[in-house]
């Protein structure tokens, strides 16, 4: 059996409460998915009653109960609702909030919420949308909670979320989103928290979250994410709380801008489940306890070695000054051995960081050290080539 749900709103008192209807007891409404597919006329919404202890959803000022008009907040959640025709909310000129969760809608007409030009809350989580219609929440700029988790959106196009300045929390979690234009957030100044946690990002744009200098919670766990552009955040003054966890991070030089956001900015035991994909060195590595010069990048082509943080890594024949990169590269010079399991990091002064891996790969057939035993490697970078030693030497403890 259909069911839906009814708010209580009084006028005079700020108290409600919420009571399921059934088929059995809507005289006036008669067959529920019938009232969706035709409409809310005044007499099958509530029939000129309101007794039984019942309340009416009245909006301040309303003359009575008899016009759909007056309904302030509307429950149609944990349905069966699969359509609902461009003109279902027609009526519903002052309906503030609007439940269609858990229904099985997997398309809306781009006009269907056109009439709803006080709704401050929407929605739509639990549904089987595919794609968002463009101008779909444009006659709505007072919304200010939207939630659109728990459906099959790939993307979001462009100007979705147009005119909705008020918008202060938005949902996107649990979805297939695997692009996002770069401007698609650009008009939400209000927004304060966003949720784009389990999708299938593998990259983001720089300027995507520019204009969100209010945001202070932004969700990006559970994607495919590997890096993030240098100045992703650097607009975003009141955010704190970031979630990366459960992404495969590549911790090499790329990741040194987040790194950095991540030491001066974000609480630290927030991300403390937040670890390393690679590379191998530093796989289950966490993210935020990183020092600047671990974070190095294999050089290609004509180059052995390892490139740290900031050093480009530059096509040849361009306007490279190979005088500034011959200075840069003997100020800064990251040693490793072609396995990568052995990476020195040096400047002009000093060698400053050694790792080694001494466990051996899986199927390499390469065994670790030895007690009381000492192994040497032949390290090169762009700045020449070292040799690095190590001795294991066992000691017995203290009687």
């Amino acid at each position: 059996m259909l069911r839906a749900h009814q708010q209580v709103v009084q006028t005079t008192r700020m108290q409600s409460r919420r009571t399921k209807w059934s088929t059995g007891d809507m005289s006036g409404l008669g067959d529920p998915e019938k009232a969706v597919k035709e409409g809310f006329p005044g007499e099958v919404c509530l029939g000129g009653r309101c007794n039984g202890g019942r309340r009416c959803f009245l909006a301040p000022g309303c003359p009575g109960p008899a016009s759909c008009s007056c309904l302030r907040e509307l429950f149609l959640d944990g349905n069966s609702i699969s359509e609902l025709p461009p003109a279902v909310f027609s009526q519903l000129f002052r309906l503030e909030k609007l439940w269609l969760q858990r229904n099985a809608l997997g398309h809306l007409p781009p006009s269907v919420f056109s009439s709803l030009g006080s709704l401050t809350f929407l929605n739509l989580q639990g549904n089987a949308l595919r794609v968002l219609p463009a101008g779909l929440f444009a006659h709505s700029p007072g919304l200010a909670g939207l939630s659109l988790s728990h459906n099959q959106l790939e993307t979001v196009p462009e100007g979705a979320f147009a005119g909705l300045s008020n918008l202060s929390s938005l949902t996107l979690s649990h979805n297939a989103i695997a692009y996002l234009p770069a401007g698609v957030f650009r008009d939400l100044t209000e927004l304060v928290k966003l949720y784009l946690g389990s999708n299938n990002l593998t990259a983001l744009h720089t300027d995507l979250f520019q204009n969100l200098t209010k945001l202070e919670l932004l969700s990006l766990s559970r994607n495919l994410l590997a890096t993030l552009p240098p100045g992703i955040f650097d607009t975003n003054y009141n955010l704190f709380n970031l979630a990366l966890h459960g992404n495969p991070w590549q911790c090499d030089c790329h990741l040194a801008y987040l790194s950095s956001w991540l030491r001066q900015y974000s609480d630290r035991l927030f991300n403390i489940q937040t670890y390393c994909a690679g590379p191998a060195y530093l796989k289950g590595q966490v993210v935020p306890a990183l020092k600047e010069e671990q974070l190095v990048c294999p050089v290609t082509r004509d180059r052995v070695g390892y490139q740290a943080p900031g050093l480009e890594d530059r096509e040849p024949g361009d306007s490279w000054d190979l005088v500034a990169e011959d200075r840069a590269a003997r100020k800064r010079c990251t040693y490793s051995n072609p396995e990568g399991t052995v990476v020195l990091a040096c400047d002009d002064a000093q060698c400053r960081w050694l790792n080694v891996q001494l466990s051996p790969r899986e199927g390499s057939g390469s065994p670790g050290m030895t007690h009381n035993a000492a192994q040497g490697w032949e390290l090169k970078s762009s700045c020449g080539s070292v040799r690095v030693t190590v001795s294991i030497e066992a000691r017995p403890g203290d009687p």
